[in-house]
């Protein structure tokens, strides 16, 4: 009995006290009883050897372990707690405003590039409209792609990661991407002909585009799987509100006020600025979200282990 004890803890070393799930949301069980305090215990020593390993693993296994954990006291919270925990997540809310900015920028400019384009190197709107949606197609298969499976491999090298560990990896190569995509999406917006445009616009939409999976990940890996379905939906609303809705009406209001579309669309790019501040505070707050994780496992172990 002795024996089958032990190898059923050691085939459920994945699972966690629920109470780790995420560093942003207090312990959704809190009536456990001495029971669960004291298999808490017999699996402190595994949370230990887990934080000798790396911060990202640990976060990994706590947070893919405790979703199932979770579930039974989420089903009896009202949908306005539901919401109400999801908009009070630092992470997850950083993230919504960075996508927000990112949205803003790609609405103007699928909007007023191809008026730009056409009054700057003089060709037809039908023209300048053709090149800039083929480009945005293309653009968006090969990059959206080939940025989810960059990602995907490093993550698998890792052994795989979940939960907060999984959302600070998908920040981290979104906001490489989205710093790679500045300079390119700038300069074209100061080049004189329309080759040069169009292909430092392909450079830029390839590495803008790549940030459509890490990012949408990182939404969904900063909250728990109860909260998942309900965060990408307000993460939609958040966008759309934030973004692509208000854009062009705010650049169409800027070109008015200043009678110059290259500088309305060098305003455009700078709004940019706003997803790479956002990326990177939501950054710093996962690898604190980590750290916290780390402390609870350390200080699970029982004395004298």
């Amino acid at each position: 009995t002795s024996t089958s004890k032990d190898k059923s803890i050691r085939v459920a070393a994945p699972d966690v006290d629920p109470t780790i799930v995420s560093p942003f949301e207090g312990s959704l069980n809190p009536s456990d009883d001495s029971a669960s305090a004291g298999a808490a215990a017999e699996r402190a020593p595994l949370l230990a050897g887990a934080a000798q390993t790396r911060t990202g693993s640990l976060g990994n296994r706590s947070a893919a372990a405790a979703h199932s954990a979770e579930s039974a006291a989420d089903a009896e919270s009202t949908f306005a707690q539901d919401f109400w925990t999801v908009l009070t997540n630092p992470v997850y809310g950083c993230i919504c405003l960075a996508y927000a900015a990112y949205t803003f920028v790609f609405g103007g400019l699928a909007y007023w590039a191809p008026t730009f384009v056409q009054k700057r190197f003089d060709m037809s709107l039908d023209d300048a409209t053709f090149g800039l949606g083929t480009i945005t197609v293309g653009c968006g298969l090969v990059g959206t792609a080939a940025g989810g499976i960059i990602v995907d491999a490093v993550a698998k090298r890792r052994g795989g990661v979940k939960g907060m560990a999984g959302a600070a990896l998908q920040i981290k190569f979104t906001l490489i991407y989205a710093l790679l995509a500045v300079p390119p999406l700038f300069f074209a917006f100061w080049v004189n002909t329309a080759k040069m445009f169009f292909g430092l616009l392909v450079i830029a939409e390839l590495l803008l585009f790549a940030i459509t999976g890490p990012i949408n990940g990182a939404l969904l890996s900063a909250v728990s799987e109860y909260y998942r379905t309900l965060a990408m939906s307000m993460s939609i609303m958040c966008i759309h509100l934030l973004g692509d809705m208000p854009s062009p009406v705010i650049i169409g209001a800027v070109i008015s006020a200043t009678g110059s579309y290259r500088t309305s669309m060098l305003l455009l790019v700078a709004w940019y600025v706003w997803c790479l501040l956002f990326l990177a505070i939501a950054l710093t707050l996962a690898h604190a979200a980590l750290r916290k994780l780390l402390r609870k496992a350390l200080l699970s172990r029982p004395t004298g282990a």
